[in-house]
């Protein structure tokens, strides 16, 4: 009966978290303004994750030192792999930057590596069927998701520039 409680609970902080995340999506606004110069995802992102994580951090504890069996373990391990996920959004909403600058944009992953990529450099542009775009340096990509804030700005500028471009 114990486990019961323990996998129930579980469910509960992962359910909810999702439902946070979801309804966050859902009722987020578009601020378009032309001024934004860095990009960066939502707040929100950041709290989801952290609510995963220790979410998960939490029931793992409780299956470690309330009721600890083999059966028990396996679970630990799931909750485990799940808790990932949420340290991933940790740092995918902390790090992921893309700045506009007037001839380049400087990105910056999840890992903190930045990398000044030129309006020249890039190859393709290509929008996504689920939302935001894909940017084409070469054999490398970057992902622009459609939530975060001031991305339609580097599409416009990089529509434009493309344009431009394929003129000459």
């Amino acid at each position: 009966m114990e486990i019961v409680r323990i996998i129930i609970t579980g469910l509960i902080i992962c359910f909810s978290s999702w439902l946070v995340g979801y309804i966050g999506l859902y009722l987020r606004t578009k601020i378009y303004d032309k001024d934004l110069k860095i990009l960066r995802p939502p707040l929100l992102i950041f709290w989801i994750g952290l609510i995963e994580f220790l979410g998960c951090a939490i029931t793992i504890l409780i299956i470690f030192f309330v009721s600890f069996n083999e059966e028990n373990a396996v679970w630990a391990i799931g909750y485990f792999l799940v808790s990932l996920l949420g340290f991933w959004l940790i740092l995918y909403a902390l790090n992921w930057r893309i700045e506009i600058k007037e001839e380049s944009f400087i990105f910056r992953n999840m890992f903190r590596k930045k990398r000044e990529i030129k309006y020249s450099e890039i190859t393709k542009l290509k929008r996504l069927k689920i939302g935001g775009y894909r940017i084409y340096i070469g054999k490398k990509s970057i992902a622009v998701d459609y939530f975060i804030k001031g991305a339609d700005n580097l599409w416009d500028i990089l529509k434009v520039l493309k344009l431009k471009n394929d003129q000459r």
